[in-house]
């Protein structure tokens, strides 16, 4: 066989360059309000079930109830004015999953005068899930200025409730910060290195300096960098909480009752890497009023969006408890 390229006539190369692309084509007659998907958008959409002709309500049922309204008022516009229409939006398959949508089309005239746009739709998931990932860690670096200086203070306060002379203070304060910055740089990192669970976790027990409040057990699980750098991220803000506010905040005293519970767990047969952060105080402790702060989107949004983590935050009245897992495999290298 001839390797030139006239050996495949143009309709062939049309239709294998979409479906190795993972490109799905769509059709909408706006006038009779009927949809039709190619097999490669039903794979994406999971809308398999669906007649080759099917009513256009149908598909927009899929799509995420937040981002209805701005499709349809993207179509509408690129109809009025006869432009590319071009739109962003989520819409749940037929697993359950929200899955991420890249559509584009254009409106063509038929024979019989009726408004058609056709186009194109693209998972891009995998990509708004990275974008979301660097737009959160973008705002941790300005975060992480102010809340470090809150962090400093509170080991300064911890080192200096057990110092009894001034060179005992400075041991044990500059050996927290030296703690810390190796926490930065090991958030740091380039995502094609690695960090063992027990590690990430070593650079934050070694600024509690022994803390007998804090009890762990950690798996050696080797982390990928994605994995590594939001569990970073992640325990950082736990602790920052509890040297501010929780178990291990000054006003819990040594001793005497604050316990914070570490658990770093991994379950091959399962498939599922856990993370447990248990919090019990001496005395009662309010949940806080703001939930949608900077630390707790690192929590709940950063863990979930790193490979479909299922976070989960409790109060109690005398403590917290935040718990996420994720698949193994996902985390690991």
């Amino acid at each position: 066989m001839s390797n030139s390229f006239n050996t495949l006539s143009e309709e062939e190369w049309y239709e294998i360059a979409p479906q190795a692309a993972g490109i799905g084509r769509w059709m909408w007659n706006i006038t009779r309000n009927e949809c039709s998907l190619d097999n490669v958008a039903r794979s994406i959409t999971g809308l398999w079930e669906k007649r080759e002709v099917f009513p256009a309500q149908e598909y927009f049922d899929t799509i995420h109830p937040d981002d209805q309204s701005q499709v349809r008022g993207l179509i509408e516009s690129a109809r009025k004015e006869r432009k590319l229409y071009e739109a962003q939006y989520r819409i749940r398959n037929d697993k359950g999953e929200i899955i991420w949508l890249d559509g584009r089309g254009k409106f063509i005239k038929s024979d019989e005068g009726e408004d058609i746009l056709v186009g194109v739709l693209l998972d891009v998931s995998d990509l708004m899930a990275a974008k979301e990932h660097n737009e959160l860690l973008a705002h941790e670096m300005a975060h992480r200025v102010k809340n470090n200086l809150s962090l400093i203070s509170g080991m300064f306060r911890m080192a200096a409730r057990s110092a009894s002379t001034i060179e005992e203070l400075e041991h044990a304060f500059l050996g927290r910060v030296q703690a810390l910055g190796s926490l930065n740089d090991l958030t740091l990192r380039s995502e094609t290195r690695s960090a063992s669970a027990q590690e990430i976790a070593k650079k934050i027990l070694e600024s509690l300096d022994n803390d007998p409040r804090v009890k762990s057990n950690i798996d050696p699980f080797v982390l990928n960098g994605a994995a590594a750098q939001t569990l970073c991220l992640c325990l950082n803000e736990l602790m920052t909480n509890a040297v501010k506010h929780g178990s291990l905040s000054d006003h819990h005293d040594v001793g005497k009752g604050g316990v914070l519970k570490i658990l770093m767990k991994t379950d091959l047969d399962r498939n599922e890497f856990k993370l447990l952060w248990d919090e019990t105080s001496s005395q009662d402790v309010a949940a806080p009023s703001k939930t949608t702060g900077f630390g707790m989107r690192v929590l709940m949004k950063m863990t979930r969006s790193t490979f479909k983590g299922n976070p989960s935050l409790k109060w109690k009245d005398n403590g917290m408890t935040f718990e996420c897992v994720w698949k193994a495999s996902d985390m690991g290298l």
